[in-house]
């Protein structure tokens, strides 16, 4: 009998010298849970976010420009005007050349600046924001657009210059689409919301052999400068409407939170997911997921 007794004594004295449960912890495993312990379809899960597609499809144009930049050049030395209007005639093979230094300058002047680029982001998107790099960026590449439009017959330095600028640009913009759009998916959709910008990028690919394709087949006149300049132009169209539509952007919540900005932050969650059609999404937990990475990476 005492033996038991003994052995009561012991379990009760472990039990109260258990660690205390601490009640914040298992809140926030709750919140984790909540959104992460999600067993439904996927397609469900996507059709239940779709407020927030149309600001994600912005972030996905201006990553299509990324694509048509980094092949358009390279299909533009197959163009004969473009190749007479900044080359020279090489009697050896009876054809317009571009020296092969302006031709290395531009590819390897434009990945230069793009790392370039990719450092200003860094430090720009913590101070200022993912939204309005973005804008910076195209900005900046339309400037080098129309250095490179501009370009005088003969000097094809200023294309290397252009290439340089529009680098810069691209850089940001490589280095921003990918954060600022899985900073806007659903946590538990990030991956699939992120595969689309490599989707993206090349799809615009394919679009600037497209570009190529009708500018090469419908301007055949070797003096005629507009083939080029139109694919040069159609730039204009993909940054231009960033431009245009980034007032409406919603800035990422993650960023809003660095920042300190909690009520901005959850007024961007409710903008992203939140319609009269969609009041079912859980922002609360969203939120606390959101704070609690950031509170994790300081």
């Amino acid at each position: 009998m005492a033996s038991v007794i003994s052995e009561l004594e012991e379990i009760a004295t472990t039990v109260n010298e258990a660690e205390p449960v601490d009640e914040k912890e298992v809140d926030e495993k709750e919140v984790g849970e909540n959104i992460f312990s999600d067993t439904r379809p996927v397609k469900t899960r996507l059709w239940e976010i779709r407020n927030s597609y149309k600001y994600l499809m912005i972030v996905y144009i201006s990553a299509i420009g990324i694509g048509i930049d980094s092949l358009l050049f390279s299909l533009l030395l197959g163009m004969e005007s473009f190749r007479k209007a900044y080359g020279y005639y090489d009697e050896a093979t009876s054809g317009w050349v571009i020296r092969a230094k302006y031709q290395s300058g531009w590819n390897g002047g434009s990945f230069g600046c793009q790392v370039l680029g990719a450092f200003f982001a860094g430090w720009y998107n913590d101070k200022f924001g993912r939204k309005s790099s973005l804008a910076i960026s195209c900005i900046i590449t339309i400037i080098g657009n129309t250095v490179a439009i501009t370009a005088p017959v003969g000097h094809p330095i200023n294309l290397v210059m252009a290439k340089c600028v529009i680098g810069i640009g691209i850089g940001i913009l490589v280095s921003t689409c990918p954060v600022y759009l899985s900073e806007l998916m659903s946590p538990t959709l990030r991956g699939i919301g992120s595969m689309g910008i490599n989707f993206s990028i090349c799809f615009g690919q394919w679009i600037g052999s497209l570009i190529y394709f009708g500018c090469s087949k419908n301007y055949t006149g070797i003096d005629d400068s507009t083939g080029y300049k139109i694919a040069f132009g159609i730039q204009y169209l993909l940054v231009g409407g960033y431009l245009l539509l980034f007032w409406f952007m919603p800035e990422s919540p993650s960023y809003l939170i660095h920042r300190g900005k909690l009520e901005e932050a959850k007024a961007a969650i409710k903008k992203l997911y939140h319609n009269k059609n969609n009041t079912e999404y859980d922002i609360d937990s969203h939120y606390e997921i959101l704070i609690k990475e950031v509170e994790e990476e300081k």
